[in-house]
């Protein structure tokens, strides 16, 4: 169909110790799309993190910013040429937004490569969504500084208690994202749970930035558009399925 732009949410490989050759996979069906590539927008998944690359130089997450390149880094590489979009971003691989007329976009990218204890240093799959203090304070000033604008935020993870999966107690552990590992029922810190709620060097489990901040600004971000769960669309478990409406806006898992 005619589309205007697309939108990749994460979760390109299977895990994060895939080779460059997956990323090319990817890269390869995107040149068969009916449009362009630089008409898609990515944001990269705790599948996607990783920062090993035997060329003796290491950036973080290299395979992700070499070949999918959402911010148009690696032209040489990827051949993303930002100013070749139909909406070119401003700012960087892991935190970037776009406008078109009045909508504001807003992508985070899930930094689970980060030392421990919230990701796993060298590369990511850790089930639990984090990003970056830096990203958090730039996503605060962008919903702060634009009330008039609409903010549709586009990030690998959802948020706690809106979408299906997105309990304390529905995560993967266990039974595929339902129910958490029985053996750390009284541990909650050993808990996993498919939602953004970390910021790394601020906050340890269960961070409640997200929460406090979008509850005392009510409606200030209108659409959280997520992946991640991989549940089907005519799921509901807890009475959570694909859509839900919190804090004033309209959450979408897909």
């Amino acid at each position: 169909f005619n589309y205007d732009i697309g939108v990749q949410l994460g979760d390109l490989l299977d895990y994060d110790h895939e080779t460059i050759a997956a990323f090319q996979k990817y890269v390869a069906q995107l040149n068969y799309s009916s449009k362009d590539k630089h008409y898609w927008y990515h944001v990269g998944g705790n599948n996607d993190e990783n920062s090993v690359l035997n060329d003796g130089v290491s950036i973080d997450n290299e395979y992700y910013r070499k070949y999918i390149d959402p911010a148009g880094e690696f032209t040489a590489i990827s051949g993303i040429d930002n100013t070749k979009r139909p909406y070119p971003i401003t700012g960087t691989y892991e935190r970037y937004y776009f406008d078109v007329g009045n909508i504001r976009f807003l992508f985070l990218s899930d930094r689970n490569d980060l030392p421990a204890p919230y990701g796993r240093g060298e590369g990511g799959f850790f089930v639990d969504g984090a990003i970056t203090l830096d990203t958090y304070k730039w996503f605060v000033e962008q919903i702060i500084k634009n009330p008039d604008r609409i903010i549709a935020v586009n990030c690998h993870h959802p948020l706690k208690d809106t979408t299906i999966g997105t309990g304390i107690d529905e995560s993967w552990q266990g039974q595929y994202m339902t129910r958490y590992n029985p053996k750390y029922k009284n541990d909650p810190e050993k808990r996993l749970q498919p939602t953004l709620h970390q910021v790394y060097d601020v906050d340890k489990f269960d961070s409640p930035k997200f929460k406090n901040l979008l509850s005392q600004n009510t409606g200030i971000v209108d659409m959280w558009i997520s992946g991640h769960v991989h549940h089907l669309v005519e799921e509901i478990f807890n009475g959570k399925g694909k859509y839900a409406c919190a804090y004033g806006g309209h959450h979408f898992n897909v």
